[in-house]
């Protein structure tokens, strides 16, 4: 005669995993800084708890950008835009005078991050002094 054997061990799956890849960011001058904005990505079933905004140097290598930045914290991260003074991406990201200004985004959830956004292709460019920075908002 045959029986049933031993019970498995339970296995726990989870339905869900880091957010999908978010568009590229939007640039635009903002008085005398860069505002960097994006759209919530699809979440995969968990609420979005960060992001992580990358500007590029004038060799087209990404920095994370956590000084003005910080995904981490409200208010960028209900928000979902960040402001960069002009002389911190002149001075500190080198970028000469009609430089377009790079960025690219991405989002965090319980469950890990996703991918990056591809950098945008158009937007703010570097302007010389604070006095000539107009608002295009």
């Amino acid at each position: 005669m045959h029986d049933w054997g031993p019970e498995s061990d339970v296995i726990e799956i989870v339905a869900a995993e880091g957010p999908l890849q978010p568009d590229p960011p939007t640039t635009s001058i903002f008085n005398i800084y860069v505002r960097f904005e994006w759209v919530e990505p699809y979440t995969n079933s968990s609420p979005i708890v960060g992001y992580k905004v990358f500007i590029a140097d004038n060799n087209g290598d990404f920095h994370l950008e956590e000084t003005y930045c910080n995904g981490q914290v409200d208010p960028v991260l209900s928000q979902l835009y960040c402001e960069v003074p002009m002389s911190v991406l002149r001075n500190d990201y080198n970028l000469a005078f009609d430089t377009l200004v790079q960025a690219k985004v991405q989002a965090e959830n319980e469950y890990g991050e996703g991918p990056e956004s591809d950098a945008n292709t158009s937007g703010a460019k570097i302007q010389t002094e604070p006095q000539a920075v107009q608002s295009l908002v």
